[in-house]
C-alpha cells in the first residue's frame, strides 16, 4: 500500500477535497435553512408581530399613572436631628427647600415649596412614634419615617481609664467607632395594613399614584442608608488612622478623653460638610455603577430571547437529516466521504448564521422601531446576539442528535422546552413571577439559558460596567460548549446495522 506524507502533493490533495466537500455541505445546508418559511416566520415575523402588539397594550402604561403625593409622617425626634442627612432627604422629596422642617409661616412655605408633581410625598411632622402611629391608625397617613438604630445602645463614651498602650489603642478605637456609628443614619418606614394592599395592587396590577409613590420611597430609602452604611464605615476608618498616628508619636493622648472626641468630631463634621456640599438630590438619582431603567425593555428583551430559542427547531431538524435511521437524506449522507465532524460543522455553522441574521432583524425592529435603548452599546449588542444564536445552536444540535426520538417528538420538546424557559424571563406579561424566582432560586434562574439571554441585554442596558457582561457571555459560552460536545458524542458513537 503507498504511504502520502504529510504536505506531500497527494496529502495536500486529500485536504483540499475535504475543505471542498465541506463548502458544498455548507452551501446545501444554508439552502435547506434559507428555503424553510416556517423559520422565517417563527424567526422574524412572530417575534416583530409580538413586540408590537406588546408595545400597543403596555407601551402607554408609564404616561397613563399619574404619580400623586403619599402622605407620610415624619418622627422628628431625638434620634432624628441627631442623624446627619435625614432632613436633607427628606426635604428633597417633599418639595421643600426651608432648612427648619418645623416652621409653620404660611407664606414663606408657600414661596419655598415645588409644584405637586414635583413632589414624592407630603409630610406632616410629628415628636414621637405614638404619635405618628395615631395617624397612621385614623388614616391621616399612609406611612411614617422615623429613625432606627444600627448599632443598638451607642455605650459608655465617658472616661477612659486605661493601663498600657495597646489597650489604649483598642479602646480609642472603639470609642471611635463607637461615635462614629451615629453618624449611620437607618431610615425605616411604616405603613398600615390597609396601604400594604394598595402597594401590593399596584407592584402586580397597577393602582392609584399614592401608591406608586410608596414603591418609590422604599426604594429611596434603601439607597439612602446603603450610601449612610458606606459614609460610616468611611468615617469609622479615617477616626481610628488618626488615633492610631497620634498613639505611634505620642502614647499618652490615649488617656486624653477629650483629645479623641475632639478627633470624632472633627472627623465626622469633615465628612457631614462635604455630603452636604455635595447636594442632598444624589439620593434622587441612580446609583452609580447603574443606568435608569426603562419601562419596556425587560419585554422586548424576553420576546428577542424567545425568539433566540425558537431556532433551536430549526437546529433540531437540520441535523436529525443527517441520522440515517431518521431520514433517506441522512442515509446517503451517512455513506459519503465526508467525515461526520464536518458535517456537524456544516449544519451548526449554517444554522447559526441564520438565527443570527433572524436576531439582527429583530433586535434592530425593537431598537428602532419600538425605541428601546441600548445605552449607546450597540455593536456589544451585536455581539450578544452571535452569542445567543450560539447557545441556542449548540443546544438544539444537541437536542436534535438524540438517536431515537423522531423528528416531531424532538420539534414538540424545542417548542416545549423554548415556552417553560420563557415564563422565567417574564414573557407571557408576568414580570412578578419572573422577579420572585429569581430572588428565591436565583440558581435556577443562572442555570436557565433564556434568563442569561435577556440578562445580556440587561448588563449592556442597566451597568456601566462590562464585568456583568462578561459573566453572562461566559456563561453562555459554557453551555455552548456543553450542548455542542453532547452532540457531537451522540453523533460519533451512532453506529447503523444497515443502510
Amino acid at each position: 500500500m503507498a504511504r502520502h506524507t504529510v504536505g506531500s502533493p497527494r496529502a495536500a490533495g486529500s485536504r483540499g477535497a475535504s475543505w471542498m466537500a465541506f463548502l458544498s455541505t455548507l452551501r446545501m445546508e444554508l439552502r435547506c435553512t434559507l428555503r424553510n418559511p416556517s423559520a422565517v416566520f417563527w424567526l422574524i415575523a412572530f417575534p416583530c408581530i409580538v413586540a408590537t402588539l406588546v408595545q400597543g397594550v403596555f407601551g402607554n402604561v408609564a404616561e397613563q399613572t399619574t404619580i400623586a403625593p403619599a402622605t407620610v409622617a415624619v418622627v422628628r425626634d431625638d434620634a432624628w436631628r441627631n442623624s446627619p442627612g435625614a432632613d436633607e432627604f427628606i426635604n428633597a422629596i417633599s418639595g421643600a427647600q426651608q432648612e427648619d422642617a418645623q416652621q409653620e409661616d404660611a407664606d414663606q412655605a408657600d414661596d419655598t415649596k415645588t409644584d405637586a408633581t414635583t413632589r414624592l410625598i407630603e409630610r406632616t411632622d410629628v415628636s414621637t412614634t405614638e404619635q405618628a402611629e395615631q395617624l397612621l391608625d385614623s388614616q391621616q397617613v399612609m406611612a411614617y419615617v422615623s429613625v432606627i438604630s444600627d448599632t443598638g445602645n451607642a455605650g459608655d463614651t465617658g472616661d477612659i481609664n486605661t493601663t498600657d498602650a495597646t489597650s489604649n489603642t483598642d479602646t480609642a478605637n472603639t470609642t471611635a467607632a463607637t461615635t462614629a456609628s451615629d453618624f449611620s443614619t437607618r431610615l425605616h418606614l411604616t405603613v398600615s395594613q390597609h396601604t400594604a394592599e394598595n402597594v401590593a395592587q399596584a407592584s402586580s396590577h397597577g393602582g392609584d399614584g399614592s401608591a406608586w409613590s410608596l414603591i418609590a420611597l422604599e426604594a429611596l430609602l434603601e439607597q439612602f442608608n446603603t450610601q449612610s452604611t458606606m459614609i460610616t464605615q468611611a468615617v469609622t476608618q479615617a477616626i481610628t488612622q488618626r488615633i492610631a498616628q497620634t498613639a505611634a508619636t505620642d502614647p499618652s493622648k490615649l488617656n486624653d478623653t477629650a483629645w479623641i472626641k475632639s478627633i470624632v468630631q472633627s472627623t465626622t463634621d469633615e465628612f457631614i460638610h462635604t455630603a452636604q456640599s455635595d447636594g442632598s438630590s444624589s439620593y434622587l438619582e441612580p446609583a452609580q455603577g447603574y443606568a435608569a431603567a426603562h419601562d419596556m425593555a425587560r419585554y422586548h428583551f424576553a420576546i428577542i430571547a424567545m425568539a433566540t430559542f425558537m431556532a433551536m427547531t430549526l437546529a433540531c431538524e437540520q441535523i436529525t437529516k443527517l441520522q440515517a435511521n431518521l431520514s433517506e437524506l441522512g442515509a446517503r449522507v451517512c455513506v459519503s466521504p465526508l467525515s461526520r465532524l464536518p458535517k456537524i460543522a456544516a449544519v451548526m455553522l449554517s444554522v447559526w448564521l441564520e438565527a443570527f441574521v433572524c436576531l439582527l432583524v429583530d433586535f434592530a425592529y425593537v431598537r428602532f422601531v419600538m425605541h428601546v435603548p441600548i445605552n449607546g452599546r450597540d455593536g456589544l449588542a451585536v455581539a450578544a446576539l452571535a452569542m445567543a444564536a450560539l447557545v441556542t445552536t449548540t443546544l438544539g444540535l444537541a437536542l436534535g442528535a438524540v438517536p431515537r426520538l423522531a423528528l416531531g417528538t424532538k420539534t414538540g420538546l424545542s417548542i416545549i422546552i423554548t415556552l417553560v424557559l420563557s415564563a422565567f424571563t417574564g414573557m407571557f406579561g408576568n414580570m412578578a413571577f419572573a422577579d420572585s424566582v429569581q430572588r428565591a432560586a436565583p440558581l435556577l434562574q443562572h442555570l436557565n439559558p433564556c434568563k442569561q439571554v435577556t440578562n445580556l441585554f440587561y448588563d449592556l442596558l442597566y451597568y456601566h460596567s462590562l464585568t456583568p457582561f462578561a459573566h453572562t457571555v461566559l456563561v453562555l459560552a459554557c453551555m455552548s460548549a456543553v450542548g455542542l460536545a453532547l452532540a457531537v458524542v451522540e453523533l460519533r458513537r451512532t453506529s447503523y446495522d444497515n443502510l
